[in-house]
């Protein structure tokens, strides 16, 4: 061997295998290349496999790599983040998004369209009862009726949800908020909120020209409406509040906000970018119940405001750290039985256009707890948390028409500040190279008992059940 060079004999004679000592940017672009070249024609299987990868390059290339698999396992692994390459990567194209619908029909359509009709009727009731609930109502019918394409379904939200914002004409909403005087900063986010409210059904708060005068004279900061300031600092928890319900709430009242053009001293993306420093999400062994319980709704809440309630849909490569969270968690709710959990996982999960047959199934085979409007049969759960579970097990049971792609917020720095988010998840992937072949293995693992469990949901929703904790046994 000489200069890094030796010959060998085949079968066609001679031939000279080079033995590089570093890989240069060069050489680094044409092993992409080939990797890449051979993922599209081999089985999925071969496609990951280190060794397979390795011989491939070696023929093709004349190479020895054989002191470099470190470089293959990093090329490898930034080819399997970003998916396939495009022939025309400076054209925009769809993102790609998991388990596309291949189908127009519903899963279960009937039986889903008959329980949602029951839904819808009797929560349009249960407001009537409680006025209290009225404005929760009309907004969860607005979401609602802008993802459903069937007719019927549609008019009769629209219908209700007028119905129940009649009352409000004429009306003074805010009572508390004496004529004349200023409003507490608690009083201000309410009137945002109700304001926010009575726009989806075209009507005018009867505050609103008070409140724009209020807010034009800076009389609050940030700090005062949400106990902690976003251009400064992220949250943290105190006696009253965990850090990730103040995320949640600063995230909701400023989404509000910038639907109505009214300035509170920081903007949605100023709230968004602490996102990382929560990253990785954690489970319910390594933070308490509340904590835990509180993430799982600021991770909902994220999703949910970036997609304006549903109606836009995201790609997982924007926001991977809340998909996967997403997926992993499920199916602890549904071990749990936490209602109001399930329906928010399966509400956050449709936006990113995923099959999520088994939180549907839990629906359909608990509709009696699951869509369930009589407060008075449990005395633990208030009017609001009522309201709450029946708005989100019809979520669960729709079938969302999207009106275009995340996010929606008006922001050029959000969606910067979302590829800067996702970037993370993946250098975390790339640092851990010496796992990476692990880590395939226990990612296709928990896809297996994924499918399974769809598969169960598609051919017996009882069957999701016991698939589900013989799923969570086996993790």
């Amino acid at each position: 061997m000489a200069n890094g060079m030796w010959t060998r004999m085949g079968a066609s004679g001679t031939s000279v295998i080079i033995a590089p000592k570093t890989i240069t940017k060069e050489l680094e672009d044409k092993m992409r290349n080939c990797i890449e070249h051979f993922m599209k024609k081999a089985k999925p299987e071969e496609a990951r496999s280190l060794k397979v990868v390795r011989l491939h390059i070696e023929k093709s290339l004349s190479l020895s790599l054989t002191h470099h698999k470190d470089v293959i396992k990093r090329l490898m692994h930034g080819i399997l983040q970003r998916g396939p390459s495009t022939s025309t990567p400076t054209v925009p194209s769809r993102p790609e998004i998991s388990i596309p619908k291949t189908s127009n029909k519903w899963w279960k359509q009937e039986e889903r369209r008959e329980a949602m009709m029951m839904g819808i009727h009797r929560l349009y009731h249960f407001a009537v009862e409680h006025p209290e609930c009225s404005l929760d109502v009309i907004q969860s019918f607005c979401d609602l009726s802008s993802i459903i394409s069937e007719r019927e379904m549609y008019q009769s939200l629209i219908f209700y949800a007028r119905q129940l914002g009649s009352v409000y004409v004429g009306t003074n909403i805010q009572s508390e908020w004496l004529p004349e005087t200023r409003p507490n900063p608690l009083q201000v986010l309410d009137v945002i909120a109700s304001m926010y409210t009575l726009e989806r059904v075209g009507l005018q708060h009867s505050r609103e020209a008070e409140l724009r005068g209020v807010l034009s004279s800076n009389l609050y900061s940030p700090q005062d409406y949400f106990g902690w300031d976003p251009l400064v600092s992220c949250p943290l928890s105190d006696g009253k509040q965990s850090s990730f319900q103040m995320l949640s709430n600063a995230l909701t009242v400023l989404y509000y906000a910038s639907s109505l053009d009214i300035s509170l001293g920081c903007s949605y993306a100023s709230v968004l970018k602490w996102a990382p420093a929560y990253y990785p999400y954690q489970g319910p062994s390594s933070m308490s119940e509340i904590e835990y319980i509180d993430q799982c709704y600021y991770v909902c809440r994220t999703i949910l405001t970036l997609t304006n309630w549903g109606t836009l849909q995201i790609a997982v490569d924007l926001m991977p750290n809340e998909y996967y969270f997403l997926q992993a968690h499920l199916d602890i709710h549904i071990g749990r039985g936490d209602n109001h959990l399930i329906g928010e996982f399966t509400r956050a999960l449709k936006c990113f256009g995923t099959s999520v047959d088994r939180g549907v199934a839990f629906a359909l085979c608990f509709p009696h707890s699951f869509v369930q409007t009589n407060a008075g049969d449990d005395s633990s759960e208030s009017p609001q948390q009522v309201v709450h579970k029946a708005s989100v097990a019809l979520y669960s049971l729709s079938e969302p028409c999207f009106n275009g792609y995340a996010p929606g917020v008006s922001d050029a720095q959000v969606l910067s500040i979302l590829q800067r988010n996702a970037s993370t998840e993946h250098q975390r992937r790339v640092d851990n190279t010496e796992s990476f072949e692990s880590d395939i293995k226990r990612n296709y693992m928990k896809q297996a008992l994924r499918k399974l469990q769809d598969k169960a949901a598609t051919m017996d929703v009882k069957l999701v059940i016991t698939c589900t904790f013989l799923c969570l046994n086996y993790l």
